[in-house]
């Protein structure tokens, strides 16, 4: 803080002798308020940045309740893995669980080799498929070239007659 004596620079450089206590409150006032206004655009853009208003006392209830839920879980694991050892059947649970796992592993690529025979039988059927449209179409072909042979062989029985007309 300046004194009387020494003046006070605001913000654009400026620099006001300050003769009497009110003028130097004044000064000082506006100073601070400006501060105080860039200090406020600043933390708005900080908090727009940020994602959001920083609540110190929420987070800290979240981060309270939160750790109460942690420890309320692991006290229950810890009664749970205790019953389960007192009926004894820990081991017997994860075994049977692991060769349940296998079981369904071993099923899934089952299940996929499966899809993929089906899609290549699939394939193959569209082939045969495609291929027997082709024979059909071919054996009409040759019924139909058979047929006009043999009428034709047989003496013509139909004359071909020009539809066009040339001038």
């Amino acid at each position: 803080p300046a004194t009387p004596e020494e003046g006070v620079e605001d913000v654009s450089g400026s620099r006001y002798d300050l003769n009497t206590p009110k003028e130097e409150a004044d000064l000082r006032f506006c100073q601070l308020t400006r501060e105080y206004q860039a200090l406020q655009r600043a933390y708005a853009l900080l908090q727009e940045q940020v994602g959001g208003t920083l609540d110190a006392e929420r987070e800290a209830r979240t981060r309270e309740q939160l750790q109460a839920d942690l420890l309320r879980c692991q006290a229950k694991i810890e009664d749970l893995e205790k019953a389960l050892i007192e009926r004894g059947q820990d081991s017997k649970w994860i075994e049977e669980k692991q060769v349940l796992i296998r079981t369904n592993q071993e099923l899934l690529e089952k299940i996929h080799k499966m899809e993929q025979e089906e899609n290549q039988l699939k394939s193959e059927m569209q082939d045969a498929r495609d291929q027997n449209e082709l024979l059909e179409f071919r054996v009409l072909e040759l019924e139909v070239r058979d047929s006009l042979s043999c009428k034709l062989s047989n003496g013509p029985e139909f004359v071909f007659e020009p539809k066009l007309k040339f001038m």
